[in-house]
């Protein structure tokens, strides 16, 4: 095999065994709470690394741009979408200079992550960077679980949705991102017979089976749902495929059993889901103000006379307040996880609310539908490139990328997870993915069809 003139670079690369080692340290500290000098004194070191031997650093910047040819179409969408923040910012948004700040913390950090990422991962040598991203995953959740299993030995019971650190949405938005790339390489074995991560077969399979079963540690009902769904698309796609559905039926019935019984499990387990239907109709439906107040005397009652589940029935009533917002501002207020807050502050006075929980509506209240059909179009584009390039020319990173953006925007239409540090690890994960892609020889453009 002929070696590229980058090959060649990386033999005198002294940094390519250490940005593995940088970026575990990275990511095993940004979403611990209270980290943020630490997190971006790991930053700063690794901008400086990459400026240090900036001759390196320019030679892969350059292979990422030709080896890249088949995300054109989400580069140019990406684009478009920094560009509508910055004109919204300017010419749209009712506090400019707020936009512009919350851009900047919320857009810009998450686009220099997705290219150092790409630029760390084509520096590393083989896959180094991403399975440094999967064993630092994996041992947040590891955390959780030993963390847990003291706890039962101190208390004598188990407990359930208790973390060491944070609270459970965090560990469950790691284990989303961990589920996603070990699904997807484990389907890459099995339909193409690559393994992108380049684990024995035993770890990855060991893995996967460990991190689906921590959501039942986790006890977070909509990572539950994205696990569920992750599983259900797996499926899919092996019955769409004769041959995959031929040799491993067995596996198949396993898939569907597992995804049952966890979706069993965490109905039995998360009291949450008692009266889940009837609480978010009354959410939708009830003129209460009790999902903004609190005020125990204006609670609603449900039409069976159960009890209210809080949780269905506040998460419901935000979406009708964010969509009547988006009704009555269709090119929104200003670009930032907290327009809804800000919203609900301009309709009815009241201050102090962030989220609307759902990452979509957020986005939409921020920087209006156009923003959002922005987004939803870079993310649908995102995916059928991956996937396509999978499918045609056995690059298995394409493959990750695909079911790790998919996994993203959905756990963001049930999540206000569109910001902060979850933003930034997905833009990072995004970055290594493509990076280590660019580092394949087969790069050709993908067919038309």
């Amino acid at each position: 095999m002929t070696e590229t003139p980058l090959m060649k670079a990386q033999k005198f690369d002294s940094g390519s065994r250490i940005w593995p080692v940088w970026l575990f340290l990275l990511v095993a500290i940004y979403p611990v709470p209270h980290t943020v000098a630490l997190r971006n004194l790991l930053l700063m070191m690794g901008l400086l690394g990459l400026a240090w031997q900036w001759r390196v650093t320019l030679l892969a910047l350059s292979t990422l741009r030709r080896r890249l040819a088949w995300l054109t179409v989400s580069a140019w969408l990406l684009a478009a979408l920094s560009a509508w923040i910055v004109i919204h910012s300017l010419f749209i948004a009712v506090q400019p200079a707020m936009a512009f700040d919350r851009a900047r913390a919320d857009w810009l950090i998450p686009l220099l992550l997705l290219a150092i990422g790409a630029t760390v991962a084509i520096r590393s040598r083989n896959e180094d960077a991403v399975r440094g991203l999967v064993i630092a995953l994996f041992l947040h959740i590891f955390s959780v679980a030993i963390f847990q299993f003291w706890q039962w030995l101190t208390l004598g019971h188990w407990p359930l949705g208790v973390m060491p650190f944070a609270e459970r949405d965090y560990q469950s938005t790691l284990n989303g991102f961990l589920i996603a790339l070990l699904l997807a390489d484990r389907l890459s074995s099995l339909i193409s017979g690559s393994a992108p991560l380049n684990l024995s077969a035993g770890v990855t399979w060991g893995l996967l089976f460990f991190a689906l079963s921590a959501d039942v540690l986790l006890r977070a009902r909509n990572g539950t749902v994205v696990s569920v769904a992750f599983l259900i698309v797996a499926v899919s796609i092996l019955l769409v495929d004769s041959r995959c559905r031929k040799r491993w039926g067995p596996r198949i019935v396993l898939a569907i059993g597992f995804a049952a019984l966890l979706g069993g499990m965490s109905v039995r387990n998360d009291v949450r889901w008692a009266g889940f239907s009837e609480s978010v109709v009354v959410g939708l439906e009830s003129s209460s103000l009790f999902w903004m107040t609190g005020d125990p005397n204006s609670l609603p009652s449900t039409l069976s006379g159960n009890p209210l589940e809080q949780s269905a029935y506040a998460r419901a009533a935000w979406a009708r307040q964010a969509v009547e917002a988006i009704a009555r501002k269709p090119l929104g207020i200003g670009y930032g996880h907290d327009a809804f807050g800000r919203a609900i502050a301009e309709k009815y006075g009241h201050k102090g609310m962030g989220s609307s929980h759902s990452g979509w509506l957020d986005v939409a209240l921020g920087i209006g539908v156009p923003g959002l059909a922005l987004l939803l179009t870079l993310g649908v584009a995102t995916v059928v490139a991956g996937w396509r390039r999978f499918r045609y020319l056995n690059d298995g990173f394409g493959f990750l990328l695909a079911v790790s953006v998919f996994g993203y925007l959905l756990r963001c239409l049930l999540d206000g997870h569109f910001s902060g540090w979850r933003l930034a690890l997905f833009t990072l994960i995004v970055g290594l993915l493509v990076g280590t892609s660019a580092q394949k020889e087969k790069h050709a453009a993908v067919p038309q069809r």
